[in-house]
């Protein structure tokens, strides 16, 4: 991580930690310099106690997470890096949506009426 410089966000996912890690492999693999590889939380607690634990990740299914991924690069390699990316992990590149792995949604059927 970069302290000074400029800096620009090429890669950012909610609750996919596989596919950040996997795009930081790609971008260190191809010699592009990362200037700021890191994650956030997206949301408060529900409690805001401070306790940092959520009731609404614990389900059926798992755990659910929560957090931002992000990847910054030099605004020079922006191009490379989102060439790169999109080859590696496939896009959207920047998606604010929450990913959840293995969870099956409902599968709701329209009814028409005759």
């Amino acid at each position: 991580m970069a302290l000074f410089g400029k800096r620009e966000v090429v890669f950012k996912t909610t609750g996919d930690k596989a596919r950040w890690k996997e795009a930081r492999a790609a971008l260190k693999s191809a010699g592009i310099r990362v200037m700021e590889a890191g994650s956030m939380e997206s949301e408060l607690p529900i409690c805001s106690c401070g306790a940092k634990i959520d009731r609404r990740n614990y389900g059926p299914n798992g755990w659910i997470d929560r957090r931002v991924y992000y990847l910054s690069v030099r605004p020079a390699d922006v191009g490379q890096a989102n060439a790169v990316l999109v080859s590696a992990v496939g896009t959207p590149l920047i998606s604010d949506e929450l990913v959840v792995r293995g969870k099956k949604l409902p599968q709701f059927s329209t009814v028409t009426e005759s």
